[in-house]
C-alpha cells in the first residue's frame, strides 16, 4: 500500500512501545506475540538499533528519576538501605560543603543523586508502590541468586538493600494494624504456625520506619500481643 503498512510494522511499534513504557513487558509481548522462548522475543524486539538506543536511553532517564525521587525523600524513607544513604548523603554533602540557601541544596541534592545512587553501580528498582530495591548490581541475596533479575516476592524489609519511600507509611500503618487484628483472631491463635508467621511478620512491618518503630514500642495493643504470644513460644 501507499503508507508501506503490515502486520510485522505494527507489531514492532507495539513490542517499541510496551518495552519502553513497562515492566516485565517482554514477557507480556511473548505471549501476544505467541513467541516460544523469551531470547528469540528479545531478538526480535532488539533487531532495530534506533529501538535498541531508545530503549537505553529511556532506562538511563529513568533510573535518574528514580534516584532523584529516593534522594529527596531519604529523610523521611525508611529500611536499612535508607540509612546506609543518608550516612553516604551527608559525607557526600560534608566533602562539598552543605548550601546555606535552599535552591542551592536542592541542586546538591540533585548532584548526590545522579553521582553516587545513579553511579550504575546499583540496580535500583521500585519494586512494589513505594519501596525500592537499592541492590548492587554485583550484589546477590534471597531474592537474586544470580545477582541479575531480582525476585520481588522474596522482598524482605530486614534485607540491607530494602528502602521504604515516606509515602509508604499510610500502607505500613494499615498492615500493621491488619496482622494485629489476625493475631487476635481465634482462626490465626489456635494455630501456632500462623502465629509464628504472623509475628514475625508484625515485627518486621513495625520496624520499616524508626519513628513508627517507636510509637508502636508503646503501643499497648501491640505490646500485649506481642507478650502474649512470647508467653505462648
Amino acid at each position: 500500500d501507499s503508507v508501506g503498512a503490515h502486520p510485522h510494522r505494527f507489531r514492532k511499534t507495539i513490542a517499541r512501545l510496551a518495552v519502553l513504557a513497562l515492566v516485565g513487558a517482554p514477557m507480556i509481548l511473548q505471549d501476544i506475540f505467541g513467541h516460544s522462548e523469551l531470547q528469540s522475543l528479545l531478538k526480535y524486539i532488539l533487531a532495530n538499533p534506533d529501538i535498541r538506543a531508545e530503549i537505553v536511553e529511556m532506562a538511563e532517564q529513568t533510573s535518574k528519576d528514580q534516584a532523584h525521587l529516593v534522594a529527596e525523600d531519604l529523610d523521611l524513607a525508611g529500611g536499612r538501605a535508607s540509612k546506609v544513604l543518608r550516612s553516604e548523603r551527608d559525607r557526600f554533602f560534608d566533602a562539598l560543603h552543605v548550601p546555606r540557601n535552599e535552591r542551592a541544596q536542592k541542586r546538591r541534592i540533585h548532584e548526590f543523586a545522579e553521582s553516587v545512587i545513579a553511579d550504575g553501580s546499583r540496580d535500583l528498582k521500585f519494586v512494589y508502590p513505594g519501596i525500592v530495591c537499592t541492590k548492587a548490581k554485583s550484589a546477590k541475596g534471597n531474592c537474586s541468586s544470580d545477582a541479575k533479575m531480582i525476585n520481588p516476592s522474596a522482598c524482605e524489609t530486614i534485607c540491607q538493600f530494602f528502602l521504604a519511600l515516606g509515602s509508604g507509611r499510610p500502607n505500613t500503618r494499615l498492615l500493621i494494624d491488619w496482622l494485629m487484628s489476625e493475631l487476635e483472631s481465634p482462626a490465626i491463635a489456635s494455630n501456632p504456625l500462623l502465629t509464628n508467621l504472623y509475628r514475625a511478620q508484625l515485627y518486621d512491618q513495625v520496624r520499616v520506619y524508626e519513628d513508627v518503630k517507636e510509637e508502636y514500642l508503646t503501643n499497648a495493643r501491640y505490646v500485649a500481643i506481642m507478650s502474649a504470644i512470647m508467653n505462648l513460644s
